[in-house]
């Protein structure tokens, strides 16, 4: 395999494209994009060479072209492929933590999913190199204590990246490029943006969600992971309503199948025709919709 294949798992990785100046900061929580590092004249990423197709991805695709195309130019899925072959095949990692990782990275790389693509490159980034998020915020100690608060609550649901082993972790943390060179892009940056966001959504509303649900018996509406959560990761949304379901009193088994089933029809109801997701809370329709809802997860 060739360098530019690997190149999830080096230091830095070259882009024939111009970087250029993400629009639209989240108000003072981070700096401006900078150009913190040199690109490794030796590595190429042969970004437009490859397409997802040829790695095995689905052909149907609900996500946001733009991103699905971004991430398409990252050879993102051939990375991965080759990430595994690496370890002997996936069957090689392990079952409980790896895994699952790398089969949600596949899943948001084929579906255009860049919020989970840049949430799970800043949720390994933490734990590798730790400084680099600190380094998202300018002196703001309060600004980064709420999104550590974020990222372990976070570590709740992905589990814990400490159980990981350090090369992998490493790997991840680098994908699809070294972290200091996607935020130069604007596709990444703005969800990166969004990203942190929603790190300071869940520090703030997370805990207090789940005891509502857990005493009214039904499981988070997607109403609530986009309004009160920002989550926007079609990925993300189904790890979350699992939880939310298991915390609720529902365990894994037909009851849980009917339940996501539901859940789904919740996401479509909020999707926009480009694959992006919308609050619908404002919708004159939405009250009966939701109350609806509500009844049939009860039943």
């Amino acid at each position: 395999m060739t360098q530019a294949r690997n190149a999830a798992c080096s230091a830095t990785r070259a882009s024939p494209e111009k970087p250029a100046t993400p629009a639209a900061r989240l108000a003072s929580a981070m700096k401006p994009i900078q150009s913190t590092c040199a690109l490794a004249s030796q590595q190429t990423s042969k970004r437009d060479q490859t397409s997802v197709d040829e790695a095995g991805a689905p052909k149907t695709r609900r996500g946001l072209q733009k991103d699905l195309k971004f991430i398409q130019s990252w050879n993102a899925l051939e990375v991965l492929a080759d990430v595994a072959r690496r370890y002997g095949g996936e069957q090689q990692l392990d079952p409980a933590l790896e895994q699952p990782r790398l089969q949600l990275l596949k899943d948001a790389c084929a579906t255009g999913d860049l919020f989970y693509v840049v949430l799970h490159q800043v949720f390994c980034t933490w734990t590798a190199k730790p400084l680099e998020i600190r380094g998202l915020f300018q002196n703001d100690d309060h600004l980064f204590s709420l999104a550590e608060h974020g990222l372990r609550t976070l570590s709740a649901i992905l589990k814990d990246n400490s159980n990981m082993r350090p090369d992998l972790l490493h790997c991840f943390a680098n994908f699809p490029a070294p972290f200091s060179n996607m935020r130069r892009f604007p596709p990444y940056s703005d969800s990166l943006n969004a990203v942190v966001k929603f790190l300071f959504s869940m520090a703030t509303s997370w805990t207090e969600l789940m005891k509502k649900h857990a005493a009214y018996g039904f499981p988070l509406l997607m109403d609530e992971l986009l309004r009160l959560l920002h989550m926007h990761s079609e990925v993300l949304q189904l790890i979350v309503f699992r939880a939310s379901r298991r915390t609720a009193g529902v365990p894994d088994g037909p009851v849980g199948t009917q339940m996501e089933s539901l859940f789904k029809e919740d996401q479509d109801f909020h999707r926009s025709a480009d694959g992006s997701f919308m609050p619908k809370a404002q919708d004159p329709a939405y009250p009966n919709y939701k109350g609806n809802l509500v009844q049939r997860y009860k039943e």
